[in-house]
């Protein structure tokens, strides 16, 4: 399920929610989850979220890396990490 950023705009508490994409909009439709500040909640724009499966991240074939070290011989000044 997509994990979503949100952020109160009167005390500026910043969180992290799962919800389903039709449901992403329920905490804006909501005050503040601190019970002191009652403020607006906002959605914040935030890149996607990279899950992998148990066995852990898997490392690039040979073909991707070699690619990557086209793309980086071809942009001298690039800050491309390659991982070996």
């Amino acid at each position: 399920m997509p994990t979503y950023d949100y952020e109160c705009k009167k005390c500026g508490d910043v969180f992290e929610l799962e919800f389903k994409i039709a449901d992403r909009k329920i905490p804006t439709e909501e005050s503040c989850r601190l019970t002191t500040c009652d403020g607006e909640v906002r959605q914040l724009i935030s890149a996607p979220g990279f899950a992998y499966d148990n066995i852990g991240p898997k490392k690039p074939d040979a073909a991707f890396n070699d690619k990557l070290k086209e793309i980086k011989n071809a942009h001298k000044y690039s800050t491309l990490p390659i991982i070996e």
